[in-house]
């Protein structure tokens, strides 16, 4: 019997994914609302990815925005205009027909954003279609759900944007559809559409308090307890959570915890990149671009290169015992000359390699995206062709954040997946997610500092 779950964000389909293993599900399909509508809709559509929104976004910027044009430039913008468009998006509002109705004052800002909009449409790929476009669409071809998803579970949701509330009320008429609240207060629109509901008692948790010092103490009476659980077999990490409303401040503690007791630790909004082998190597060449070339940075950005870049590897590790010990090395001249001198004889290929780093590290900061190309790109020498390495996909990305003169500040603020399992570990999480995906081990950290008012326990 063919069966569809419509869950909240990846880490809630991560979850339900293990439990149908466990369970031995067999015709069960798990969706987001997006991917729900875009399989409906037909014609190989697909919802606007970030990935894809975020790549066109610094071609777009290049035309003029009106309001926008004195803070495109800015760190950060290109991803807050990308969640803006989002919401906007979600919410079903038409940007160029507000910017036509809006008042005085806001018309600026809507006809700024509708100018933006429209320079991105213009370059996704023309599969890639709005949630309103892709509603549409599934609205009209509704009669084709039983066949595709059979009975639908929407399960994780608190709310649901309006522009996605009139799909769910059109599939409610074709098949079965089952609003799973757990629980959660159900919304009054589905009870007005007539969508069945599913609502279980709310518990009534253990709750203990503990006053702390400071994050770092947070995080350390967090660890505590989660290990105690293990430890007295009360529970199982895949039972356990520890969650915040904005969780990035506690990172650095927990990553530390992790390595310290050997309890891994699954980090739902992913890791800071500078944790990583790639992000190290990011940021060391970040730095000679922005501070300027000198023998420790150099030092440090060979070894990294030769470490994580297959073409550098044939650098050896003691390349740099013939410089000089007393000599600061702070412009490309005296590297170039030291290079080339007789005393520097530790001959071969890798004097080409050096000097390679040496001028893509001296391009200077205003030509970051041609040095990263440079020392980033690698070459697969049986096809012959250029292969991009996670370093440049890292490095690409933090240029899209901000400008180049803003690296050091982007690239601390990045963030790459967790690689590890979900199923089987503890989470750190946003809270967000942890209310889509709950469990019954839950401790909550920064309920009493300013951002407390966003974090509430989940059911």
């Amino acid at each position: 019997m063919r069966r569809t779950i419509v869950v909240h964000n990846r880490h809630a389909l991560r979850i339900e994914r293990a439990r149908a293993a466990q369970a031995g599900g067999a015709g069960l399909t798990l969706l987001t609302i997006e991917h729900l509508a875009s399989r409906l809709a037909g014609g190989f559509l697909q919802p606007i990815s970030s990935d894809a929104l975020l790549n066109v976004l610094p071609e777009a910027l290049e035309h003029p925005l009106g309001e926008l044009d004195e803070i495109k430039r800015l760190p950060g913008f290109q991803r807050a205009a990308a969640a803006t468009l989002r919401k906007a998006w979600s919410a079903g509002i038409d940007l160029r027909a507000r910017a036509n109705t809006a008042q005085a004052g806001a018309r600026s800002r809507f006809e700024a954003l509708a100018r933006l909009e429209a320079e991105i449409l213009k370059r996704l790929p023309p599969n890639m279609r709005r949630p309103a476009e892709l509603i549409a669409r599934a609205i009209a071809r509704v009669e084709h759900a039983p066949r595709l998803f059979g009975r639908i579970d929407v399960r994780g949701y608190t709310e649901l944007e309006p522009s996605w509330r009139a799909l769910l009320q059109r599939l409610a008429g074709a098949t079965e559809l089952v609003w799973d609240a757990g629980s959660r207060i159900v919304p009054q629109w589905v009870a007005q559409s007539g969508i069945a509901a599913v609502v279980q008692p709310a518990a009534a948790p253990h709750r203990i308090t503990e006053s702390c010092a400071g994050p770092r103490h947070e995080a350390l009476e967090a660890f505590r307890w989660a290990r105690a659980l293990l430890a007295q077999g009360r529970a199982r990490p895949e039972e356990i959570a520890i969650a915040s409303a904005s969780p990035e401040g506690w990172d650095e503690y927990f990553s530390a915890l992790e390595t310290m007791s050997g309890i891994p630790l699954h980090f739902v909004h992913g890791r800071r990149v500078l944790g990583f082998a790639d992000g190290q190597l990011i940021a060391a060449l970040a730095e000679t671009l922005l501070l300027g070339i000198s023998r420790t940075r150099m030092l440090r950005l060979v070894h990294l290169l030769r470490d994580q870049i297959k073409y550098f590897r044939d650098i050896p590790m003691n390349w740099h015992s013939q410089l000089p010990q007393d000599a600061p090395l702070l412009d490309i001249a005296q590297w170039m000359r030291i290079l080339g001198s007789p005393d520097f004889h530790e001959g071969g290929e890798h004097l080409s390699l050096l000097r390679e780093i040496v001028e893509a590290s001296a391009l200077g900061v205003t030509r970051a995206q041609e040095a990263g190309e440079r020392l980033f790109m690698t070459i697969d020498e049986k096809n012959r062709r250029n292969v991009v390495t996670p370093c440049l996909l890292l490095w690409r990305q933090a240029l899209m954040e901000g400008p180049a003169q803003a690296l050091d500040t982007t690239i601390a603020s990045l963030h790459a997946p967790d690689e590890s399992a979900p199923e089987a570990s503890i989470i750190w999480t946003p809270a967000s997610a942890l209310a889509a995906a709950p469990r019954p081990y839950v401790w909550l950290l920064g309920l009493t500092s300013r951002k407390s008012e966003r974090c509430s326990p989940p059911s």
